[in-house]
């Protein structure tokens, strides 16, 4: 199966062993006052995580899961299967569930490296997703088939299906660090790694070459398995590197084309980093667009331009940005950007001869953020505003207090547009932490918080984070005993209470979003309404039956033609009074529901009006 090193695995362990070795020079940032909870775990008692396999998501109100994988041995710094999928469910203000399987048990020893993958839609609809072989009892090595476990909001996650079978020997394999991802209504899509007949010149009728598929699923549906949406053309090798989507369900898929001209004479065509898009939920994606073409040598025997996982972003206008590594020499590297497919720039400057690139994000405006480290581990990142171009770079919190690479920090961004940055932080005398930073929109990244306890977090590349639709956020690490840990902030925090120690089952039972915790649920009451049709504008007074409830909206068209089914309601945040301007004809159905900590309205408050 694919590895989450796009390089050969004793380059990825000098890589791994160089950066650990390199963290404990950096120096440690005092802890300020604390946002986050104590840190808890997670995962079950005594057992042990792959611990660069945990992720987490969370949904517009703050409902998360993590998942990982768990292995049957972490002694010696290997990672040994019988492996499964795991997953726990957290509700907003309360705590961390017993953890539930969501794979077989895996026999395979390659899938160790299991790599998992978790989203999360608005609503709280959460799909976990992995990659292992088509019989797991097998312990010879086989090719991979991709699988989805789906838990609707409320209920258990089912039991796993396929989302893509192997089209070759080395099988279909879920991309890199970002290969789901959800829009606020449900819709899903998935970026494989698979195979596929050789189409060009020169093969021999039984050539395969690598490709990039996208497997999409309807809100409330399942996986189109039978129906990959394939990116690449069959003439050279295709690597997936990473998937985005925005809020509103426009997506787009970054992926590198090789040469590929090891046993037979193929099409020779450069190393190049190419973006494919399609412009709504589940729709067709154009002709991948080539961002740069390399010819020269290459780098540990890879190619000159690389796309690491992370690094496409894309906002409801359909605007994206894209980065990624050029390589000069073996040495030198500088990390580039693409806005909407346009010439790349360098975003790292002259003086850095080394540059590593980390993620891309970008709000529904349009604002985007683009990371990258220097050799030393300094971090920092570009600012574009909307509308504008890249400027020049600012340091992260973490630059000079941590180690902050694309493997270990991860920074993601809310629907409104907030920006968490969780990273490790290790002094002079090797102390271990986590640490943690927000940035709301258009601002500056608050001062570090400690938001583990020191030493408990000792390996790079540890942790990852996820930040909800309000700016609440959740992080999730592995600590030094192969545990899974975690820590939230915010009104994420009201609960609190660590998970661990509980039953498996592929089934589970987790609490619907907002029944746990002692806080009474909302009720939301519209006080007053104004629809005026000539200026085609709407505006909502509501309230909720809790002192200090927060609020959530949507807006919904009737189809145009009968029978056409509604769209599902897509919410976010909003405040009373919530006016609507410049709305086109025709009949709308507005949505509002009331939320106080864990505690949320299950019947919304719909007004329907037309224009």
């Amino acid at each position: 199966m694919r590895d989450l090193c796009p390089f050969p695995k004793k380059l990825c362990t000098a890589i791994v062993t160089g950066v650990a070795a390199a963290a404990l020079l950096m120096l440690a940032p005092s802890a300020l006052a604390a946002t986050w909870s104590g840190a808890v775990t997670v995962s079950s008692s005594g057992e042990a995580a792959y611990p660069f396999s945990r992720v987490v998501a969370t949904d517009a109100g703050g409902d998360s899961v993590v998942a990982w994988t768990r292995v049957s041995n972490a002694s010696g710094g290997t990672w040994d299967c019988p492996c499964t999928v795991r997953a726990a469910y957290r509700p907003a203000g309360g705590a961390f569930g017993a953890p539930v399987d969501i794979s077989p048990t895996v026999d395979n020893p390659d899938d160790a490296q299991l790599s998992v993958h978790v989203a999360m839609d608005a609503a709280g609809d959460a799909i976990v997703a992995y990659s292992a072989p088509g019989d797991p009892t097998d312990t010879n090595e086989l090719p991979d088939t991709a699988y989805a476990s789906i838990r609707p909001a409320g209920g258990s996650f089912g039991a796993p299906t396929i989302i893509d079978s192997p089209g070759g020997n080395s099988g279909a394999g879920l991309a890199g660090v970002e290969g789901l991802v959800m829009d606020a209504a449900g819709d899903a899509a998935a970026l494989i790694g698979n195979e596929q007949a050789y189409t060009g010149a020169g093969g021999t009728g039984t050539d395969d070459v690598f490709d990039s598929e996208v497997v999409t699923r309807p809100a409330g549906g399942a996986f189109d398995s039978a129906h990959p949406k394939v990116l690449s053309d069959g003439t050279h090798d295709s690597f997936p590197r990473a998937i985005a989507m925005s809020p509103n369900g426009k997506t787009a898929v970054l992926m590198r084309t090789d040469v590929d001209d090891q046993s037979h004479p193929l099409t020779p065509q450069p190393n190049s980093v190419q973006v494919a898009v399609a412009g709504s939920p589940g729709g067709s994606f154009g002709t991948p667009t080539t961002l740069e073409i390399v010819t020269a040598s290459t780098f540990a025997g890879y190619p000159m331009v690389d796309a690491s996982p992370n690094e496409v972003a894309i906002d409801d206008a359909g605007e994206y940005a894209v980065e990624y590594q050029r390589w000069a020499d073996s040495s030198t590297a500088k990390a580039r950007a693409s806005l909407n497919g346009g010439s790349p720039v360098d975003i790292s400057p002259a003086s850095v001869t080394f540059a590593g690139t980390g993620p891309v994000v970008m709000n529904p405006g349009g604002e985007a953020l683009a990371f990258w480290n220097d050799t030393n581990g300094n971090a920092f990142f570009n600012t574009r505003p909307a509308g504008g171009t890249f400027g020049a770079p600012a340091s992260t919190p973490s630059s000079g207090v941590g180690f902050d690479t694309v493997a270990n920090a991860t920074n993601v961004e809310s629907a409104n547009g907030d920006v968490l940055d969780v990273f490790d932080a290790v002094d002079s005398s090797g102390t271990q932490q986590v640490d943690a930073s927000i940035r709301p929109p258009g601002g500056s990244f608050s001062a570090p918080d400690a938001i583990s306890p020191a030493n408990d977090d000792p390996f790079a590349f540890g942790v990852i984070g996820a930040i909800d639709g309000i700016g609440d956020a959740v992080a999730a690490w592995t600590d030094g005993s192969f545990a899974v840990r975690a820590a939230v902030t915010g009104s994420l925090s009201g609960g609190g209470g660590g998970g661990g120690g509980g039953a498996s089952g592929s089934g589970g039972t987790n609490p619907h979003p907002g029944t746990s915790g002692t806080a009474p649920r909302p009720n939301t009451k519209l006080l007053k309404k104004a629809i005026n049709r000539r200026k085609r504008q709407a505006k909502f007074w509501f309230k909720g039956s809790v002192k200090g409830s927060k609020f959530q909206c949507a807006l919904v068209k009737q189809a145009k033609k009968k029978g056409h089914r509604k769209p599902k309601p897509k919410f976010a945040s909003c405040r009373s009074p919530r006016a609507y301007k410049h709305l086109a004809h025709g009949s709308y159905t507005f949505y509002v529901r009331a939320s106080k900590g864990s505690a949320r309205d299950l019947s919304p408050v719909s007004v329907k009006f037309r224009l």
